[in-house]
């Protein structure tokens, strides 16, 4: 597994390898910077050097001469003194031989074993041809560098004060970075220390606090926020859901065990006939419950794209799965067609979803009207019945069946309302545009 670190470590990790990088570049450009200019100005100075020597054997003899020191200002080029050696056996013995030399080239040289140089310092050397009186001559050039030296002594020291400067800045850099990434990462420490000393049932919104700093961390509660509240109202529905479940459920099978009991001891025809109907409606309850279980386990992904067109087959096929509820029952079944709508639902979550709506105005109405009215978006199903506010119904509307209808219209993207109506029973509608 790959090692984790923190946000702070790995802001110092990161931080250190930028400032030896940054520092390593400064050096290496001191470095060479002081190098390129030092053999710059020894090419400038020895170039001005042979000019003046040129003109100075152009009308003069030197064949009985070893070699001329200039140590005064002689040319107004010349800073500084230097020796000119004729005699090429006179050569100090820290100079390479004539073979070893290019014409024209700078050579630096570090005096170590000559009497005549001083031991320890930094000079230049150069082998030319010079015209003179004597014939073209092979001379030595030999420079003094110190004053360079001395140059480069000092621009180190200050070169040293700039790095100096530049790392105690990186430092002040690094500590306002560490403080910043502190600042930025506490939210989420908090966040997660809040989330691991939060009980697993505990779904309650998480505050804010005064540790924000950042648009992102309130968005990021926000979510968490939203998330919880989703979590709560899924939890909440899925305990709803297995409370209708086990009654709805138990209701059928106590059905169909009350009529098995009965049949065992009795063999009249007609008390057959009533109990085989009994067995017949409950099972079709079950299968119908079983049904309605796997359709809300399947995602809206897995199934079909059906395009179903609601008019009054659709609606009389519905009424006539659940018109035992009505038997002994003075109840008028109105169907109000305005316009056939279209929806994009399959048929088995349609029935599912308005046989839902229609058993109930059966179950809870004992006598008067029940109205279904389809419109170009819409279907509204309004009773007579106890209403919502009486003592058989439920905070969630009446037992498992307007559950799982509001868990289609969710999935769906429809909308679902029940209200009571002024005088008696409610009304239900399914909005099937948002």
């Amino acid at each position: 597994m790959k090692k984790l670190y923190t946000a702070k470590r790995l802001t110092i990790i990161y931080f250190s390898l930028i400032a030896i990088a940054l520092a390593s570049l400064h050096l290496s450009v001191y470095q060479l910077t002081t190098s390129d200019l030092e053999q710059l100005y020894a090419n400038n100075r020895l170039t001005h050097i042979k000019r003046y020597t040129t003109e100075l054997f152009a009308n003069k003899s030197v064949k009985q001469q070893e070699k001329i020191e200039v140590k005064t200002h002689q040319h107004q080029e010349l800073d500084r003194g230097f020796t000119i050696y004729i005699d090429l056996t006179k050569l100090p013995s820290d100079v390479p031989s004539a073979n070893e030399i290019p014409y024209d080239e700078a050579i630096e040289i570090i005096a170590e074993n000559s009497p005549a140089l001083e031991r320890g310092k930094d000079y230049f050397v150069q082998k030319s041809k010079i015209n003179s009186l004597d014939g073209w001559i092979d001379v030595y050039f030999v420079v003094d560098n110190s004053l360079y030296e001395l140059s480069e002594r000092q621009l180190l020291a200050l070169h040293s004060k700039q790095i100096i400067i530049s790392l105690a800045l990186l430092f002040v850099s690094l500590i306002a970075v560490i403080k910043i990434s502190d600042k930025l990462t506490r939210p989420t420490s908090d966040l997660a220390k809040a989330l691991s000393n939060r009980p697993a049932d505990d779904l309650s919104p998480l505050p804010k606090g005064n540790n924000l700093t950042t648009i992102e961390h309130a968005k990021l509660i926000d979510t968490f926020n939203h998330y919880q509240t989703r979590i709560g109202e899924s939890i909440e529905r899925e305990r709803s859901f297995n409370r209708f479940a086990s009654h709805e459920l138990r209701s059928p099978l106590m059905v169909m065990t009350g009529a098995l009991n009965i049949l065992e001891v009795s063999d009249n025809p007609q008390v057959v006939a009533k109990q085989h109907l009994r067995l017949k409606n409950a099972t079709s309850t079950m299968t119908e419950f079983v049904d309605i279980l796997l359709s809300l386990t399947k995602s809206i992904a897995t199934q079909q794209n059906q395009t179903l067109t609601i008019d009054r087959a659709a609606i009389g096929e519905i009424i006539e799965h659940h018109h035992y509820l009505l038997e002994n029952k003075a109840i008028e079944i109105v169907i109000d067609i305005e316009q056939p709508t279209q929806v994009n639902l399959p048929k088995a979550a349609f029935q599912i979803l308005l046989g839902n709506v229609i058993k109930n105005a059966f179950a809870y109405t004992v006598e008067g009207e029940i109205k279904i009215k389809v419109q170009h978006d819409k279907i509204t199903v309004v009773d007579s019945g106890k209403g919502l506010n009486s003592a058989d119904s439920t905070a969630d509307g009446y037992g498992l069946g307007l559950l799982i209808v509001k868990e289609l219209c969710q999935r769906y993207n429809y909308q679902f309302s029940l209200t009571d109506n002024q005088n008696n029973g409610c009304s239900a509608e399914i909005l099937f545009k948002p």
